[in-house]
């Protein structure tokens, strides 16, 4: 459709929230380990292969969608694309 305009999706940031109390230092110095475990078995694992590997997520809305003669109401449509 070519009056369809397709926006391109960004993958939102992670916010920290900043803690209003001081953690203890076992539990920063636990966490931190667990990180690391966490990064060092990420690495372990085999990366995808090329086809699976999402580059570039598009969205596009649609409004007053009229696909098929039984539907009697104009429909409001989010399409997403993926590459």
């Amino acid at each position: 459709m070519p009056e369809v305009t397709w926006v391109c999706l960004e993958e939102p940031m992670a916010k920290t929230k900043e803690s209003l109390r001081p953690r203890p230092e076992a539990i920063v110095k636990r966490e931190k380990k667990r990180q690391e475990t966490l990064e060092q078995l990420k690495q372990q694992k085999p990366s995808l292969p090329p086809e699976e590997i999402v580059v570039k997520s598009e969205a596009a809305t649609i409004g007053e969608f009229r696909s098929w003669s039984a539907c009697t109401v104009p429909l409001s449509v989010v399409a997403n694309h993926e590459t």
